[in-house]
This record gives structure tokens, C-alpha cells and sequence, in this order.
């Protein structure tokens, strides 16, 4: 083969100082999303915050007012969502998906949680997606632009199951016996609905496994409300 010449040697040059442009773009995209998501992560604990109080006073005036709180709340998360998916170049959702799939999970456990305690009502992948000001995972287009995917709705689902579990318990020392059964017709429709579905996610399979517990819980609570006759 013949020798490289001067010639192909500049090219090569040129090709390789392509590439660590290219690198360096890369690492400052990744420090930025790594950075935005790091405040998201801190952020997105102030509206469950907010909204945990409830379990120390629970009538109708502290849910009102830690509902207010929990919305004010939520404004700063959502303008880092926003922040984030113009950060993130275009098809590389999953790349960075681990770095902000935690407090996505706990935001969307505020917004349905909120829903419950306004109207009992389960709030949709595609209603909690448009609350967080994010795409939902049907327009998600192949990990084109940053969107709520959906084991992490379910997440935010389980994780609420959770929370109410715990609301069941404190409710009653509180002086609200009616919220019980509330929870516990709620948490019956969400646990049939999980039941519908086959996990390949293990840590999602994981986190469903304990809804039995916290199931077991609320129904504890309820029937000891009902034999108490305390509603």
C-alpha cells in the first residue's frame, strides 16, 4: 500500500479534531442535563412536602390549604421539565432517562395524589403528563422529546398506594374516619387495574409487590373503622 501523504494525514486530522468537537459537545450536554436533573431531584420533594402534612391534620381547611402549597409547589419542577427537554438533543430520551426518572416518579405521585383528594379520581398517564407540562408516552415518539414514559407513571401510582396506606392510618388518630373507606374504594380500583398488567420491569414488579402490603393496611384500618362504628 502506498505511503499516506501529507494530504490524507491533514484530512485525518481534520476527521479526528471532528470527533472531539463532537466529544466535547457531548460531555457538556450530559453536565448540563446531569446538573438541571440534580436540581429537579431536590425540587421535586417540596410538593410531597407540602402535601404530608395532611397527616398530622386532615380536615377539609389543611387538605384545601396543602393542596395550594403543593401546586405553588410544583411550578418550580415543572420549568426544570421544560429546561430539561431543551437540553436533551433530539432522540436521546433514554440516554439520560435514568437521571431524572426518580423525581419524575415522585412528581407524579404529587399530581395524583392531589387528584385523589380533590375528587377521588384517578388521574391518567396522559392528565398527569399535561399537569407536569411533559408529553405523554403515546406522543412520546420513540424517545424523541422528553415525555412521562409509562413504568414511570406506574411507579408514581405505586407510590401513592403507599402514601395512602399511611393517610388510612393517620386519618383515624386525626378525626377523620370517613377518609378510610374513601382510600380504600380508591386503592381496591388501582389494585384490580395493576392486576391487569405483566411486569418485565423488576424493580417496577418489586414495587407492586408491596401493594399487597399496603393493601393489607387499608383494609385493616377499614374494618377497624367499621367495628368501631366511628364513621
Amino acid at each position: 500500500a502506498a505511503p499516506a501523504t501529507d494530504s490524507n494525514a491533514t484530512g485525518i486530522e481534520a476527521e479526528f479534531q471532528l470527533y472531539l468537537n463532537q466529544l466535547a459537545a457531548d460531555l457538556a450536554t450530559v453536565e448540563s442535563v446531569k446538573a438541571t436533573a440534580a436540581e429537579l431531584t431536590k425540587l421535586a420533594q417540596l410538593p410531597l412536602q407540602a402535601l404530608r402534612c395532611i397527616h398530622r391534620s386532615c380536615d377539609s381547611n389543611s387538605i384545601s390549604k396543602a393542596i395550594d402549597e403543593a401546586r405553588a409547589a410544583l411550578q418550580p419542577s415543572i420549568d426544570l421539565l421544560a429546561k430539561l427537554g431543551q437540553q436533551m438533543p433530539a432522540g436521546t430520551y433514554y440516554k439520560y432517562h435514568q437521571l431524572w426518572r426518580e423525581p419524575v416518579q415522585q412528581l407524579c405521585m404529587a399530581v395524583t395524589f392531589i387528584s385523589f383528594l380533590e375528587s377521588d379520581r384517578l388521574l391518567s398517564l396522559e392528565d398527569a403528563a399535561s399537569q407536569l407540562g411533559m408529553a405523554g408516552d403515546s406522543d412520546g415518539g420513540g424517545g424523541s422529546t422528553l415525555h412521562l414514559d409509562l413504568e414511570d407513571y406506574l411507579f408514581g401510582l405505586l407510590l401513592l398506594a403507599s402514601e395512602l396506606a399511611r393517610l388510612s392510618v393517620n386519618a383515624v388518630t386525626a378525626g377523620r374516619p370517613d377518609l378510610p373507606r374513601r382510600v380504600a374504594d380508591f386503592s381496591r380500583h388501582l389494585e384490580a387495574g395493576f392486576r391487569l398488567l405483566n411486569f418485565k420491569n423488576d424493580a417496577l414488579r418489586r414495587r407492586y409487590d408491596g401493594l399487597k402490603y399496603d393493601m393489607r393496611k387499608i383494609e385493616e384500618v377499614l374494618y377497624d373503622v367499621t367495628v368501631r362504628k366511628l364513621e
